[in-house]
């Protein structure tokens, strides 16, 4: 990884090590960096035990803590997030999201109740019409998100190319625009940075893998908006390693890196 250009890896505590042999920045990986470890006193003091342990490690970067969750889960996740920050100031816990194309069940947010908020549509959104519920449902998943977990970066992932049709013609998405922009003003109204994960792999059967062109795009186009960091996962000898160039996706720290 660190002999292509990548500077950003996954790793479970034994592997921090040689991430900082390599020069690369690690997220921590631990079944303790569950929220209902807050509840088991002896669970509890592992984990205070793995953050006094991890957090002068040179190649800490942050906590992974989880994919994708709905928001029925942001107040465990929460509690969570203020414990490590506690115990922990200098590194951050990290969540991604889903994308726009999540239903309802997935980002466990209604439409309806979006409405009744009153979270409305954001202004000069080209091409939003009135009855679309999805920008209420993601605008609604965001606002929970960012005010009851309190993250430090907000991340989200949106895989755009897809397999082609019966035709053989490449299937675009229509949303990726749509959910850069929805996460750009959430983090611009939160005040906090925003990472983009890019497509780079055929994990599923409906994704295709961008050529050389598209990967252009994809890690070029969250700039346009001023992401602050872009991420890609590929699979390179049978795993799966999620990789970034960032400007400022902590924070506390720059590290400037090209993919392309």
């Amino acid at each position: 990884m660190a002999a292509e250009g990548f500077n950003l890896t996954e790793t479970p505590p034994e592997g921090l090590d040689v991430a900082s042999r390599h020069h690369l920045r690690a997220m921590l990986q631990s079944p303790l960096l569950r929220p209902e470890v807050l509840d088991d006193p002896a669970l509890r003091a592992e984990l205070d035990a793995l953050i006094e342990r991890v957090k002068n490690h040179p190649a800490m970067e942050a906590y992974y803590i989880k994919d994708e969750p709905g928001a029925g889960a942001f107040p465990a996740f929460g509690k969570l997030f203020a414990y490590l920050r506690e115990r922990d100031p200098a590194h951050y816990a990290y969540i991604n999201l889903f994308p726009t194309y999540a239903n309802e069940q997935q980002l466990g947010v209604s439409a309806e109740a979006a409405e009744s908020a009153r979270v409305g549509y954001p202004q000069n959104f080209a091409g939003v019409v009135t009855d679309d519920k999805t920008v209420l449902r993601y605008r609604e998943h965001l606002k929970q998100f960012i005010e009851i977990v309190k993250p430090e970066l907000i991340s989200y992932d949106h895989y755009h190319f897809l397999k082609p049709d019966k035709d053989g013609k490449p299937v675009d998405g229509k949303q990726y625009f749509l959910n850069l922009a929805l996460i750009r003003t959430a983090a611009l109204e939160a005040k906090k940075p925003f990472l983009n994960i890019l497509q780079a792999n055929t994990i599923e059967k409906s994704w295709r893998l961008p050529n050389a062109q598209e990967l252009r795009f994809l890690s070029s186009s969250p700039r346009w908006l001023t992401a602050d960091a872009a991420s890609a996962t590929s699979p390179i000898g049978g795993r799966l390693l999620t990789t970034a160039f960032t400007r400022t996706a902590n924070p506390r720290r720059c590290s400037d890196r090209s993919l392309l």
